[in-house]
């Protein structure tokens, strides 16, 4: 069984009457939550985007899986966002989870003058600033804001917490970043 996810911008309303006529179900979901769905019912087998192009893309379930971990912090946070998860079940949730900051950790091989830290992002709450350390889900993410060009590390995100003992804030510039205190 597919499952089938159609993209519409510009004609979505004539595509909607035709799609409840034929007795199809429409959902809105984003697509994240699209992903989750065929990695997590055995009953698909892939996931077909239509809309896009002048042909259906089909994207196999076992391609899918290799991004499972994302999707599953993904639907997390975004339900953390839409305030259907608490932030210290999502923390719980996400904990074991590997994410990416902009800087070094220190390491027991570092050598005199070589350097570690971290990029930090200025944050206020009821006038009270604070630093929180910026996380994201991809090193390509990571990447996309990297405007200094420090190192992108792979850490997981209970030691980064543990280690810095700062907040951290994942996903910062997106508009399902959680931050945790």
């Amino acid at each position: 069984m597919s499952f089938f996810v159609e993209l519409y911008f510009t004609i979505y309303h004539k595509k909607k009457r035709e799609l409840l006529s034929s007795n199809y179900d429409i959902v809105k979901i984003p697509l994240g939550m699209a992903l989750d769905n065929v990695i997590q019912r055995p009953e698909y087998r892939q996931l077909v985007i239509g809309g896009l192009y002048l042909l259906d893309i089909s994207v196999p379930k076992e391609d899918l899986l290799t991004i499972k971990d994302q999707v599953d912090s993904f639907c997390i946070m975004y339900a953390a966002a839409n305030n259907r998860l608490d932030n210290i079940k999502a923390y719980n949730l996400l904990k074991s989870k590997t994410v990416y900051f902009l800087g070094e950790m220190l390491r027991a091989d570092i050598n005199l003058g070589q350097q570690f830290g971290y990029q930090t992002l200025k944050r206020e709450v009821s006038g009270h600033t604070y630093e929180a350390i910026p996380c994201f889900l991809t090193e390509e993410s990571a990447q996309k804001f990297n405007s200094q060009h420090l190192p992108v590390s792979p850490v997981n995100l209970e030691y980064l917490k543990f280690f810095w003992n700062k907040p951290l804030i994942i996903e910062p510039y997106r508009n399902y970043w959680i931050e945790f205190l």
